[in-house]
């Protein structure tokens, strides 16, 4: 019940245990502060307040799904070395960043991007719109942790329970034919999570993507220790009976 209730404060904004281990921490802190009043030397440097209670807990990175996924994702963008990619609302600050280090990425996202970053072109685009402009141009299309917000307005998109199938036809008519679309999604116990995604049987995104012309090249699914496995369609009642897991899916457009 504790975990359960910490995890839905957390969606407020409310972290009960970063809350606790930073009062936990204010004795320490003072020690800590008088402590280097005490020994500073150096008169060039005038101290504030500005206490930081809780990073000494934590791990030298927090290498969640995200870093995983994306680390992953664009190794194989950059193995597959197209000539034209196009990402449709991955993080810019991770995948796209990656990707933006050694070749040029076009962005499209239904969110403004405020800033000009190198080598990342950007179009604001409502995918479940489609757009002829932008049908049959790529050879390589990427998609991850996107369609599963599609129809919820999360993102300032407009409810629609049908977006996330909508956006997945759309992604397929960038393609050209034998164009590769990589797309990432939860797994598990279908369900909606109102409104902050949607979790699939993995099935049921390969059968809507074989509707639009595309064809399974390969499937992988993260594991608790931060590595993709590859798998086939037998794995997938199995991923399927899973609370949450995170799928990486490679088509091929016929």
């Amino acid at each position: 019940m504790f975990r359960s209730l910490t995890v839905f404060l957390r969606l407020f904004g409310i972290d009960i245990l970063r809350l606790v281990s930073s009062l936990v921490s204010i004795p320490w802190y003072i020690r800590q502060y008088f402590f280097f009043i005490r020994h500073q030397k150096d008169s060039f440097f005038p101290i504030d307040l500005y206490p930081i209670l809780f990073d000494r807990f934590e791990s030298a990175s927090a290498l969640g799904e995200y870093f995983w996924q994306d680390l992953f994702v664009a190794q194989k963008v950059l193995s597959l070395n197209p000539r034209k990619h196009v990402d449709i609302g991955s993080r810019i600050d991770g995948f796209v960043a990656h990707l933006a280090c050694v070749r040029q990425v076009e962005v499209l996202d239904i969110r403004p991007l405020p800033v000009n970053i190198n080598n990342v072109f950007f179009t604001q685009w409502d995918i479940t719109e489609p757009n002829p402009a932008f049908f049959g141009i790529y050879d390589c299309v990427t998609c991850l942790h996107t369609l599963e917000h599609i129809g919820l307005g999360r993102y300032g998109d407009q409810l629609d329970p049908n977006g996330w199938s909508k956006g997945l036809a759309s992604l397929s008519l960038l393609l050209q034919p034998q164009g590769v679309l990589l797309i990432s999604v939860p797994i598990g116990v279908q369900r909606v999570q109102f409104n902050a995604h949607r979790i699939f049987h993995p099935s049921t995104i390969v059968k809507v993507a074989s509707l639009n012309g595309l064809s399974l090249s390969n499937f992988h699914h993260l594991t608790h220790s931060g590595s993709f496995l590859e798998g086939d369609l037998g794995d997938f009642d199995f991923l399927a009976q899973q609370r949450y897991g995170l799928g990486i899916f490679c088509f091929t457009r016929s």
